[in-house]
């Protein structure tokens, strides 16, 4: 997988010429840079396994992430939470708009909080716990509000 800093700028998605999007990373973690840890409440989260669920993607890639934080082999790529299941969690990523920016992860993050006990910026938490349903109309419109249109329009 390739490693973005938190809160730092991420080029991983093409986004036209000329075209601005304030693309935001968040969860792109390698085993030799380190990162925050710390503990994050359930309804937090709950509330990410929600959005990740099934994720707005505007831009997708071919193939899976690989994470450095495995030793012998490939982890499952689905993720149980309560009474949720989460797939694709090597393969897909999750675009959290806040009205600004777009935060963008890759779904793998829930297994990063849960047994790296990593710990995402509070700006994140912010958005993530804010965020509507990612089928839903609100959603789109905080998309675009947040500058997400040059991801849709090519």
């Amino acid at each position: 997988m390739a490693y973005y800093p938190d809160l730092g700028p991420i080029d991983y998605f093409p986004i036209p010429t000329g075209a601005s999007c304030p693309l935001v990373a968040v969860g792109w973690l390698e085993r030799q840079h380190p990162f925050t840890t710390g503990s994050v409440s359930r309804e937090f989260f709950g509330k990410l396994v929600d959005l990740c669920k099934d994720p707005f993607q505007p831009v997708t890639s071919c193939g899976f992430h690989t994470s450095s934080f495995q030793q012998l082999g490939r982890v499952s790529a689905d993720f149980r939470f309560e009474n949720e299941e989460v797939t694709g969690l090597y393969h897909a990523n999750l675009f959290v708009p806040d009205g600004t920016k777009i935060f963008v992860c890759p779904v793998a993050i829930l297994d990063y909080i849960d047994r790296y006990f990593y710990k995402p910026p509070g700006e994140f938490i912010t958005a993530v716990m804010s965020c509507p349903p990612t089928k839903s109309i609100e959603y789109k419109k905080l998309f675009l509000a947040s500058g997400g249109r040059p991801l849709i329009s090519h």
